[in-house]
């Protein structure tokens, strides 16, 4: 089920000093199972491409073959973000995979 969960972002602004604005997560869910809980590791980064920050968003009760938008607070550091889907929960899921 994890390869079917993906998390992207729009077109967030970025401070000419640092800073990331207006900046929000979708996660896609392409299974046939509702996703009871995903988690988003976040990173915000320098020009280096070192984390100042990192921290995690919790995306709740996701319908099959459906996405979820979430705006992430401004952060007044970094110039870009990176991200990435660190848990997929889903009840739904491993009821239909328990005798497997």
């Amino acid at each position: 089920i994890n390869k079917l969960v993906k998390v992207r972002a729009n077109n967030y602004k970025q401070r000419a000093f640092g800073g990331v604005l207006n900046l929000q997560l979708t996660v896609n869910n392409d299974s046939k199972y509702e996703l009871d809980k995903v988690v988003v590791e976040l990173q915000y980064l320098e020009p280096s491409e070192e984390p100042i920050k990192t921290e995690k968003t919790v995306f709740s009760s996701i319908a099959p073959n459906d996405s979820k938008t979430l705006k992430i607070p401004d952060y007044l550091r970094g110039v870009k973000v990176a991200y990435r889907v660190i848990n997929v929960e889903s009840s739904q899921y491993e009821r239909q995979t328990a005798g497997l």
